[in-house]
């Protein structure tokens, strides 16, 4: 049971670090709301 819940809690951070990837690529696409290229 110990290895499903470590599994699981590791599946569980992927997933927020896949999330955040998504996130910044799409920061770097510009289709986030960046303010940096707008001086």
């Amino acid at each position: 049971a110990g290895m499903r819940e470590e599994f699981g809690n590791l599946r569980q951070d992927l997933a927020g670090v896949s999330s955040r990837i998504d996130r910044f690529e799409a920061f770097q696409r510009g289709d986030g709301h960046d303010n940096m290229n707008q001086d």
